[in-house]
């Protein structure tokens, strides 16, 4: 942070450094630490013992700090003057002392009147404002009439949980504002005697997606961390409290969910929960509404992804770490609408000790379920390259040499895919696409299931998605983002499975480290994005991407600007993230939404 009162011309500026776990320093070329010096005489001495600097600011000549402790239940506030290198304890009296405080800003029309926020990760922070800091009692908390969300899904708790920062509005005087875990909440004057709080998701998005599929009445199903998931059946629109993934035992990480090909209505959803253990549940209406299974009733093991088979009848999970895939039937109750998993058992066949790359926060997908044969599940071991494949629902695999590379980088991404073949009897087909190593394919899996020939024109693939698998007439189109041919980094699509593709180009804003790719099932031209810790985008494409002005917020039929709906997985600063509308072939962020109707017509050959 640059001393405001300035410098001299050609020479390095007077800066002041917070360093979270070292202190303040100050300097031009050279820096000393300044919150370890003997104070001068009847200057109080700053906690430097005991606690770190989490947020500074400076104006008229005063240094304000935020301090906390790393357990959050001791903290402080002070100011600097540096002029006469004096610190003053400004600790608001009714927020004390056991609590740390994170977020602090000042009043730009007044460089003692500063607003600070409370830093505790489990919510119920306070927020604080100082009309005067010559005088520490004028510290009191801002007293809030009403807060409203306009997030239909986020709790109550939402509120205040995990605060990054405050700060003000320098062009509409009075007008604060903070970041939390979730989102950006503001109150038009917070110097008034009461003040009304709103969030403002619109155009922001703090998701971190781990998982991605698609069913008739959820076109998008996406689960991401800490917020469980969510059916949005409706891309304009946030999705409400009943699309969200509850489990009765608490929030979890969402990191797998697959829909059963041939009987889309049924969708399984797996994750985990901060403190151990595995969340499941079984839809029986497109993933709109889920049964939770009793956790107690589950494997031991944690997170990984989710098969069904082609009936609905049978699911795969393959585990993070070194557990063994398992295997279960499923049902459900359509009287009833409650839906069940029974009979686990842990597959044969694999080597032992067994290794898969599958962690909570990846969002490679190692396992897919034939979408026309029922007792056919295909598992991708990336470390070895081996593509190992059940003919009994999932009971026992066998392992085939495939030429496919390995995969071995801790958090190195891969895709499988099963696809309907190109006419309704056709074989099933596979892809397997590895991140930065290309694109395989095996055009007839069911008979000769380690036959794969890597696709040349793919030359780099960052991220892979295959999508229309549902659509009538069959439409299978594959959409990558990376080279074809060593040509320019982009998203390229494929309408002939990967014989030729055309590119989309690369739009401005969307960054090019996607989680990843996600095509439509039932609704052609249409694909997902998981973007990492920025939610969601969707691609409708007819043609390559047209950059348009990120202050136009004009559309078109040809897409529908997604709304935000969930949040970044760790309590750091909330990033709030422009966005850039596109046209012709647009990527535009969720809102946790979805668009048009999706066509009900059955997958091909089921």
């Amino acid at each position: 942070m640059f001393d405001e009162r300035g410098g001299v011309v050609g020479t390095a500026s007077p800066t002041y450094i917070v360093i979270e776990s070292l202190g303040v320093f100050f300097g031009t070329t050279s820096f000393s630490r300044i919150d370890n010096l003997t104070p001068p005489a009847g200057c109080a001495t700053p906690p430097i013992s005991t606690l770190r600097p989490m947020r500074t600011r400076m104006s008229g000549g005063y240094v304000y700090i935020a301090f906390s402790n790393a357990a959050q239940n001791a903290g402080a506030v002070w100011r600097y003057a540096a002029a006469t290198k004096c610190w003053t304890n400004i600790t608001p009296p009714t927020g004390g002392s056991a609590i740390g405080y994170a977020g602090l800003a000042i009043d730009p029309t007044n460089a003692k009147r500063i607003v600070v926020a409370q830093d505790k990760a489990a919510g119920g922070n306070l927020l604080f404002r100082c009309t005067s800091t010559d005088t520490p009692s004028t510290c009191v908390k801002i007293p809030i009439t009403s807060k409203v969300a306009d997030v239909p899904w986020w709790p109550a708790k939402f509120w205040t949980m995990c605060i990054s920062d405050v700060g003000f509005d320098p062009f509409r005087p009075g007008r604060a504002m903070y970041s939390n875990w979730f989102g950006v909440w503001f109150t038009e004057n917070v110097w008034a005697t009461s003040t009304n709080w709103t969030s403002h998701e619109w155009g922001h998005e703090e998701v971190v997606p781990l998982t991605m599929a698609s069913s008739k009445t959820c076109p998008l199903l996406g689960g991401g961390a800490d917020v469980n998931g969510f059916c949005h059946s409706n891309l304009n629109t946030y999705p409400t409290a009943a699309q969200q993934w509850e489990d009765p035992k608490g929030s979890y990480d969402a990191t797998g969910v697959a829909v059963a090909p041939g009987k889309p209505t049924i969708v399984v959803r797996v994750g985990g929960f901060k403190a151990g253990g595995l969340s499941m549940g079984v839809s029986g209406n497109g993933g709109q509404s889920f049964t939770s299974i009793d956790p107690a009733t589950l494997p031991a093991g944690a997170y990984g992804k989710i098969a069904v088979n082609a009936n609905g009848s049978r699911i795969v999970w393959a585990a993070a770490g070194s557990t063994l895939p398992h295997t279960a039937a499923i049902s459900y109750n359509s009287a009833t609408g409650v839906g069940g998993v029974s009979g686990w058992a842990q597959a044969t066949g694999f080597p032992t000790p067994w290794s898969i790359i599958v962690d909570e926060w990846g969002t490679r997908q190692p396992l897919a379920a034939d979408p026309l044969d029922s007792n056919r599940f295909y598992l991708y071991q990336c470390a070895t390259g081996v593509i190992y494949v059940s003919t009994n629902a999932g009971k026992s695999f066998t392992g085939y040499a495939t030429g496919i590379t390995t995969q071995t980088a801790a958090y190195g991404d891969m895709w499988l895919f099963a696809a309907p073949g190109a006419t309704t009897a056709a074989n099933t087909e596979l892809y397997v696409a590895v991140g930065g190593k290309g694109l395989w394919k095996n055009s007839n899996a069911r008979s000769s299931p380690g036959a794969f020939t890597k696709v040349a024109a793919a030359t780099s693939v960052t991220t892979f998605g295959v999508g229309g698998r549902g659509t009538s007439p069959l439409q299978v189109q594959l959409m990558l983002l990376g080279q074809i041919n060593s040509a320019a980094l982009g998203f390229y699509y494929s309408n002939d499975r990967g014989t030729t593709w055309t590119s989309l180009g690369l739009p401005n804003g969307i960054h090019t480290n996607p989680a990843a790719l996600q095509g439509d099932d039932f609704v052609s031209n249409r694909f997902y994005l998981g973007l990492t810790g920025s939610g969601y985008a969707v691609l409708n494409f007819t043609s390559p991407f047209t950059a348009r002005a990120a202050t136009d917020s004009s559309s078109s039929s040809s897409h529908s600007h997604l709304a935000p709906g969930a949040v970044i997985g760790i309590c750091v600063a909330a990033v709030l993230v422009a966005l850039v509308v596109l046209a012709a072939a647009v990527f535009v962020i969720v809102k946790r939404r979805q668009n048009s109707a999706a066509d009900n017509t059955p997958y091909q050959g089921m």
